[in-house]
């Protein structure tokens, strides 16, 4: 077997079928501390509204903050081809800066390691975001019937803001990437609410939403459903997606969250979310039901129930999106 694109995608679980069970913490004690972790090659290295600086700095962030941890620090490891002009690198550190300074954390570390041209497609990163401070809301461990689901933002604006730069389409300007530290919107919405209202926070990684819902669905041996209409899909970015070949339930979105709430709480934590700057696109799309199939389901305007099965994460998407 090869590592080539057509096993990207599932490259994660080989890595934990090698390692065995990888083991997740539990709560934090007084005076630990948690971190988050992880490395991007993303392809424009440089895109419309960002580049991978501001990348590495937001995800990380975004990471610890959906584990419910406030982020307090960032590290940041670069891998820069022989070659690069100066003025990128000052751009993507300047970048890294100002998302850093948007999430009101600090910088505490900065390597840097130079390859070959053409080893790291202009520049690959690696960044780690620590924090010590568990906010005060409950994170159960699997979702139980009743609770609601909302989304952040809207969809699939992260692979179509991406993909539009990379193909020359110009809709870049009219699609944000939404790449945005988002735990100040989480500390704000988790401090508003009534304790417990938010059970659980998800970063919409390689799988995309249909990858999240599908793993609650699994772990609370119940079917999630959600409704197409209630998905908040940008005009530009539907139409976008159809042509490019794009799911947007299928694939990495950087901008967005999945909250699972608790059930009456819906409307209370989407105004919340509305209040944020970054979640004003916020919708709620599904529940948690009491049917007992490990399902995720999709109810689309037809009528029709679609079932969001595995198979999406088996295939790579479109070349490098994050």
């Amino acid at each position: 077997m090869t590592l080539d694109d057509d096993a990207y995608g599932s490259l994660g679980d080989l890595a934990a079928g090698l390692l065995g069970r990888v083991s997740v913490p539990g709560p934090l004690g007084a005076g630990e501390t948690a971190v988050a972790s992880g490395s991007f090659a993303v392809d424009p290295a440089f895109f419309g509204d960002g580049d991978i600086g501001r990348l590495a700095v937001c995800a990380t962030v975004n990471d610890l903050a959906a584990g419910g941890v406030e982020p307090r620090w960032v590290t940041l490891s670069l891998t820069v081809e022989a070659g690069l002009p100066a003025t990128l690198l000052r751009r993507v550190l300047t970048s890294a800066r100002e998302a850093a300074r948007e999430a009101d954390v600090e910088i505490r570390g900065l390597e840097t390691r130079v390859v070959r041209a053409g080893d790291a497609n202009r520049l690959f990163a690696h960044s780690t975001a620590g924090g010590t401070e568990p906010w005060p809301h409950a994170r159960t461990p699997a979702a139980v019937p009743g609770e609601t689901l909302l989304l952040s933002s809207p969809l699939g604006g992260w692979a179509v803001h991406l993909l539009s730069v990379r193909e020359g389409l110009g809709l870049e300007n009219l699609v944000p990437s939404g790449c945005h530290p988002l735990n100040t919107m989480l500390r704000d919405v988790v401090g508003s609410v009534e304790p417990g209202a938010v059970r659980r926070v998800h970063r919409l990684a390689r799988g995309g939403l249909a990858r999240v819902l599908r793993t609650q669905a699994t772990a609370a041996g119940r079917t999630v459903r959600i409704t197409e209409e209630a998905l908040p899909i940008q005009h530009e970015v539907g139409s976008a997606a159809e042509l490019l070949g794009v799911d947007p339930l299928r694939t990495t979105d950087e901008g967005c969250l999945c909250l699972f709430v608790a059930p009456g709480a819906a409307d209370v934590v989407r105004d919340a979310l509305r209040a944020h700057v970054h979640g004003r696109g916020a919708a709620v799309i599904g529940e948690v039901t009491d049917a007992v199939a490990p399902v995720a389901l999709l109810d689309e305007r037809g009528g029709r129930a679609h079932r969001l099965g595995p198979r999406a994460d088996l295939r790579p998407e479109p070349s490098r999106l994050r």
